[in-house]
């Protein structure tokens, strides 16, 4: 008998609720002495999810290229961690999250004047822009599209530009199914202790969601590749961690 939720090769959709309870429950249940676990997950083993950021931070932050005139836009910011990044550098950032529990938690973090941060869902990211300030034009995107279906990874896309300052550049982090799509739908995660939903498209699904929509509004894919060469911190045999830069000039 098929585990209708663990699904693979099938679109479906996930339930956006069930998705907004499981953060709102990472978030009440954060610790404060290892505040990454409730975003980058690894409870059992807090070590690797402080290397995971390590990593990744000094992956990133020379391809965003931040000056002291950049604005950030953080979809999906969680407890705010690129905040901690990129506002030695650049001159603005904001941070959005779904969830209100994750969004307090960012807000009690950082309360560097330059920052604010929004409770809002990724496909009303276009939303956030001050139209008394110029645009955004560096924008995270880092483990957000495999909590969102088709239709709001469409949206966020197609609203997107709305926020952005006419040059931009875009970061997005993203597990990538190896074979196929995999989608898991209230699965039962041990590691977690708590039912999971996550969609885990493939590159062919990114290139016709995200980057074809994303060039018709001028954007090009200037670099990809895995983000960890380290196996202990792709500790999955389905999927894999994948960064993708997009530019606009």
């Amino acid at each position: 008998m098929t585990n209708r939720t663990r699904v693979s090769g099938e679109s479906l959709d996930i339930d956006p609720q069930s998705t907004r309870a499981f953060f709102e429950a990472r978030a009440r249940a954060m610790r404060e002495d290892e505040p990454l676990t409730s975003i980058l997950y690894q409870d059992a083993n807090p070590e690797i999810a402080r290397r995971r950021d390590k990593h990744e931070k000094e992956l990133m932050l020379p391809r965003l290229k931040l000056s002291p005139h950049s604005r950030v836009l953080d979809i999906g910011c969680g407890i705010g961690r690129w905040a901690d990044a990129t506002l030695p550098v650049a001159s603005a950032y904001c941070g959005l999250d779904f969830s209100e529990g994750l969004i307090e938690h960012a807000r009690r973090r950082c309360t560097d004047p330059r920052a604010r941060f929004v409770v809002e869902s990724a496909e009303n990211a276009g939303s956030v822009r001050d139209t008394q300030e110029p645009g955004f034009d560096r924008v995270i995107v880092s483990g957000v599209l495999i909590y969102l279906n088709d239709a709001q990874v469409r949206n966020m896309v197609a609203t997107l530009g709305k926020a952005l300052a006419p040059s931009a550049l875009i970061y997005i982090r993203e597990p990538v199914g190896l074979d196929t799509r995999l989608t898991l739908d209230g699965h039962w995660s041990e590691e977690l202790k708590a039912q999971y939903s996550a969609i885990y498209r493939s590159r062919a699904e990114l290139e016709q969601l995200v980057f074809t929509p994303m060039a018709v509004q001028g954007f090009h894919l200037v670099e990809e590749g895995p983000v960890y060469a380290d196996a202990a911190l792709n500790n999955r045999s389905e999927t894999r961690q994948f960064y993708f830069m997009l530019e606009r000039v």
